[in-house]
Formats: structure tokens, sequence, C-alpha cells
């Protein structure tokens, strides 16, 4: 849908305000003029020498495949649009905990996505997508650029912190939100009661593949991002302070920093995102 907001003044006050939603359909002709206006600003991205920096200073991210190339397919639909959980951010972080070996993986909650439907789904117009993922896809799940890195964290402090992201997303106190998403922490149980007051919503934070429970002292290996603006960058994972020994994952083909985004590229090349979504 679109929005359209018609305001009418009158001696310089408002005096009137008319809202309506628009319905986008078929029965709305495509205009050939915007037709072509996007086809020529999209026809940089889909080059087949293509060597495109990221356009924001100090991220170096380049852009090396036409956007359209398919970068893998998925039997399970994928998207970033609950506020707590959702396919993308639970199958990322487990992908990433495993591929590092460490015990808890933190992505970035967000809910800006591309949604990338299962297999022989029909999607829009009575097209059949197959599941496949293409560059752009990839690129739409990832609004803020980051990278990846270790650190290891107490298991008081990571407490904190998913306390923290809680009291973000669903405080009574508005003033209080931030965000607006819970980030997902990957190889933890969490029991958790939103009704509580902010800092005392989790009941009880175990570690999924053991069960066992963790301890304030308890010593944790972290992998999540780490991104170029975040303050204290050298204590800092996804935006949280109090993290120890951050030091970043490397792109096994570059020796480089691993960007989260050719990451997810990586996974759906060799597979490794297909195997952490669900089955059935």
């Amino acid at each position: 849908m679109l929005g359209r907001l018609d305001i009418q003044f009158q001696d310089n006050k408002l005096v009137e305000k008319r809202w309506r939603l628009l319905d986008v359909t078929n029965d709305v002709p495509e205009s050939s003029t915007v037709r072509d206006l996007v086809d020529q600003a999209r026809a940089p991205f889909l080059a087949a020498s293509v060597n495109m920096p990221y356009p924001m200073p100090g991220i170096p991210i380049t852009l090396a495949q036409p956007i359209n190339t398919v970068v893998g397919n998925v039997s399970a639909g994928l998207d970033r649009r609950g506020a707590l959980a959702n396919s993308f951010n639970i199958a990322y972080s487990d992908m990433l905990r495993r591929y590092t070996a460490s015990q808890v993986a933190i992505t970035p909650g967000f809910r800006f996505d591309a949604v990338i439907p299962s297999d022989a789904i029909n999607y829009e117009d009575p097209a059949v997508v197959a599941g496949e993922v293409t560059v752009e896809d990839a690129y739409r799940f990832f609004p803020v650029p980051f990278f990846l890195s270790s650190a290891t964290v107490t298991g008081k402090r990571l407490k904190e912190v998913i306390e923290s992201n809680l009291t973000a997303v669903f405080s009574p106190n508005t003033f209080n939100h931030s965000g607006g998403w819970f980030d997902a922490f990957s190889g933890l149980q969490l029991t958790v009661d939103l009704a509580n007051s902010d800092g005392s919503r989790i009941n009880d934070i175990r570690a999924s593949d053991s069960g066992v429970t963790i301890n304030d002292t308890d010593v944790l290996t972290v992998s999540g991002c780490t991104r170029p603006y975040d303050f204290s960058g050298d204590t800092t994972i996804c935006g949280y302070e109090g993290f120890n020994n951050v030091t970043a994952i490397t792109n096994p083909s570059t020796q480089q920093s691993w960007s989260g985004v050719d990451f997810l590229i990586y996974g759906l090349e060799h597979q490794l995102l297909q195997a952490r979504l669900p089955t059935g």
C-alpha cells in the first residue's frame, strides 16, 4: 500500500487533514518512464564486472557479484518480521555459532528483510519461487553493515545484556524503548516472563545443547557483530559493552575481517544456512 496525507491550512493554521491508504494492485498501470528510470538505476549493480565499494565511509565491503546472482536455495521460508524471534535470526545466529564453535552467538534483531518463500510457494502475481536467494536478497537482511568478532563474557554480564535488550523492546515505559526488536542469542535456552518488570524478565537461562544452568561466574565464548561506529569497540559485541578478548573473525578467502552479509553469502553457497533451517 501507499499512504496519502492531504492537509489544508487557512491563515497559517491547520484546519483539515485527510489520510488514505491506496492499494497497489495490478489495476495500477506500470509507468514506462518510471520503469526506465528504475532499470537505469539498477544497471550498475547488474553488470557482469561489478566492483562496487560500500557507499558509507569506513566500511570495507565490496559488491563483487551482480545482485541477481543466485547464491543458494532454502527449503523453508526466511523472514525477519517477529519482534521476539524469527526464522532468519534463528538460522543465521545458529550458523554463526556452529561455524565458530562458540558457546553463544548474538545477531542483531532488526525487522528489515527480503522475505524468502520456501520451495514452490506462490508469491506475487502467481510467480512460483524455488527458494532461491540472490545477492540482492542477502544485502536486504543487513540494513546496517557489521563485521564478525569472537569474544568472551561472564554469565552475569550476558544476563545483563539480555535483560537490557528485553527492556528496550518490552518495557511498559516508552522512554526505555530502543530499536523495537529482540536480538538472537543462539546457544541459550531462555525462559522469560515479558510481564515482569524491567531487569527481571529472565526466569531461567541454560545452555541449549546441554541444558546446564549458566551461572554468573561462568565464562562463555561468544561470536557476534562489531560495527565501526560502536564506542569502546575493543569491549563491545553487537552494541553491548562488557565483553573481553574481542577479536575479528576473518574471511578464509581474503584473510580480512568478515562482514555479516559476506558470511551469509558464504553460508548459502556452502549450504550451512540450509542445515540450520527447520525441516518438515
